[in-house]
């Protein structure tokens, strides 16, 4: 009686080094979440102005968002023209010699940038900065 072995059929070479590659993307993905910047979500939904020479700051924890409509936010809390001089004296004191950052849509009135930088001034903010995006090159 005879016993017949047969012959291991040979992969395709093609498959052997898929996983290894699977593998390597995968891991790529994981270290680039891990390692990109987290930066904070905007208080209000607005879309900024964008110019060539934007910085690189973090969107910052203490600023005035005006929305296209003329209305002013700070700590995502409405704020009325009468009690805006009160909010800029408080944000004034949480400075600490960093700029004061106004937030505009792009569809917003300039005028009232204007009343906001010139009321910042006549409080005694030394900084005020327009933030705005980085536009493509």
């Amino acid at each position: 009686m005879t016993i017949e072995l047969s012959q291991p059929q040979e992969r395709p070479r093609g498959q052997d080094n898929i996983l290894p590659l699977i593998n390597i993307v995968f891991l790529l993905l994981i270290f680039f979440l891990m390692a990109g910047t987290l930066s904070n979500s905007p208080e209000v939904a607005l879309q900024p102005p964008s110019t060539k020479e934007a910085e690189n700051d973090k969107l910052p924890h203490r600023a005035l968002y005006i929305t296209k409509d003329g209305l002013f936010f700070s700590k995502s809390k409405e704020v009325t023209h009468s009690k805006l001089e009160v909010i800029l004296t408080e944000m004034k004191a949480s400075l600490d010699k960093r700029p004061f950052y106004i937030i505009a849509d792009k569809e917003s009135d300039a005028t009232q940038l204007i009343e906001i930088a010139k009321l910042a001034k006549k409080i005694g903010i030394e900084k005020v900065k327009l933030l705005t995006l980085r536009g493509r090159q």
